[in-house]
């Protein structure tokens, strides 16, 4: 049987481990899959978790059998004594990255990217699972995302119980791209030779590191979506990096030695990162180069105040997807 082995950090109440339990049990009555969660810095108890796994055992007892509780210390060493592990497994597992806890809202907000952007490729209904995986959310998170959405009548459910967006409207674009990506974090760096090098500079030194992981965001990645974009020129460069906010930058100083890290907003920024943490990125090709994802660039034009370029964008996507309903 495939385990998924998933990694959780701080936990501090009994509904996240109860998400994540009742995750685990679908994912068995789907696929026959069997899960280990890994708990690093839990505020729960020996003695709760040992009560959270009986009352689990009680209500999916056929998917208990294959879900382990684990808890992994400081040194991200995990305590075996339990005998969850099988011989020689507590290596593999000592091995694993454990990645930093996403802020409240993450969840929902890379469900509905994830929906949006299906419908602007036209990839059509997907079951719940699969945009859980593509999202990289839990299945409850997930559930409850889409059912907000199919309050608001944006969905259409196929018998199979999967499911698309039926259209969206392009009122609620600007108001979900702003406050959907209040929760994205970015690294912003200024040159400090005084001389910096133009966008297209940097591109060119970025596509010589051949990397999959980078996409070019921004005024840059706009204009590959929408060619008309009115701007000349480009304020400064967007990347985004499929990871998280512990993603190592250390490429920053290949493409450009006078880059430095900067914690002040306020600084006009030479190059912005922007951290991607989900499973499907959604990254175009154009050529060698990656491209960041409509919505990524679309939050960067509203970010650098091009409200009424952003919303020309808006207004050429939409309408190319536009459906007439009866």
């Amino acid at each position: 049987m495939k385990i998924i082995v998933k990694a959780r950090v701080g936990i501090s109440n009994v509904r996240d481990l109860r998400a994540d339990l009742l995750t685990a049990a679908y994912e068995y009555i789907e696929g026959k899959t069997g899960t280990t969660l890994i708990l690093q810095g839990c505020k729960l108890s020996p003695n709760r978790l040992s009560e959270e796994r009986r009352l689990f055992a009680m209500l999916a007892p056929e998917a208990a059998e294959h879900v382990s509780i684990l808890v992994q210390d400081e040194n991200n060493k995990i305590d075996v004594a339990s005998g969850l592990l099988k011989d020689g497994s507590s290596q593999e597992i000592n091995n694993i990255s454990i990645r930093p806890k996403r802020a409240p809202g993450v969840g929902r907000h890379n469900v509905n990217n994830i929906l949006l952007l299906n419908w602007l490729d036209g990839l059509g209904p997907q079951t719940i699972k699969s945009i859980s995986e593509a999202s990289g959310t839990s299945y409850p998170t997930t559930a409850a995302a889409i059912s907000i959405l199919a309050d608001q009548d944006l969905l259409n459910v196929k018998k199979d119980r999967s499911i698309s967006l039926k259209y969206f409207p392009i009122e609620q674009w600007r108001q979900w791209i702003a406050s959907g990506f209040e929760h994205r974090k970015s690294a912003r760096f200024i040159d400090r030779s005084g001389q910096p090098r133009p966008p297209s500079s940097l591109i060119k030194r970025l596509q010589k590191l051949g990397r999959d992981d980078i996409a070019i965001s921004g005024i840059e990645g706009a204009r590959f979506y929408y060619p008309d974009l009115d701007l000349s020129g480009s304020l400064r460069l967007d990347l985004v990096i499929n990871g998280n906010h512990g993603s190592d930058l250390g490429f920053v100083k290949k493409i450009d030695p006078a880059l430095e890290l900067s914690n002040n907003k306020f600084h006009k920024a030479d190059l912005v990162i922007h951290f991607l943490d989900r499973p499907k990125t959604h990254f175009k090709q154009n050529g060698e180069l990656l491209i960041a994802d409509p919505l990524e660039c679309l939050a960067d034009l509203y970010n650098m105040k091009l409200d009424q370029q952003a919303d020309q964008m808006l207004r050429f996507l939409s309408e190319r997807k536009k459906v007439v309903h009866a």
